[in-house]
């Protein structure tokens, strides 16, 4: 018995030096672990993602209207309108030029993040690449751009009361 479990804990090290660790995504797909969005990092890599793909998108110079994936809770939104700053406001119906988050994805010190930001009369979908820890800020890597039009997002609603 001892040595089976000496077994066990040599390959948990082993499992963990090598790096292996999940793909977390938000909102959820098959195959992946689930993360609340409202608990950091995740808030601060969407507000750091929003602010960079809207660096590449026809709306740069207008403030900040922003929209979370379906199911994110209110504490959600208010931790990202926080982490924008200024006068980021969540996107309401009717509103044409805003940024939307698709989704989130983590793993380890690794994340991404897909963007829908406004071109003129069209959307453009970009992951935004970054790396970053519980030590340090999150860091755009990559701002990748995807030469496919997209529908205009759906406005989604926070999760919860409060926002």
């Amino acid at each position: 018995m001892r040595a089976l479990r000496r077994l066990a804990g040599i390959g948990v090290v082993v499992g963990c030096l090598s790096g292996c660790a999940v793909w977390q995504t938000f909102p959820p797909t098959d195959g992946t672990s689930f993360f609340d969005p409202s608990i950091q990092p995740v808030p601060e890599m969407m507000a750091t993602a929003i602010k960079a793909a809207l660096d590449k998108s026809s709306a740069r110079d207008q403030p900040i209207r922003f929209n979370l994936p379906e199911g994110a809770r209110d504490t959600a939104w208010i931790k990202v309108r926080e982490a924008l700053g200024g006068d980021a406001t969540r996107a309401t119906e009717g509103d044409r030029t805003f940024v939307t988050v698709e989704q989130v994805r983590l793993n380890g010190g690794v994340g991404q993040v897909d963007v829908i930001v406004p071109q003129g009369e069209h959307y453009q979908l970009f992951t935004v690449h970054m790396t970053g820890g519980s030590l340090s800020t999150w860091r755009v890597t990559t701002v990748q751009p995807w030469t496919l039009r997209v529908n205009p997002p759906k406005v989604n609603d926070p999760v919860g009361t409060g926002y």
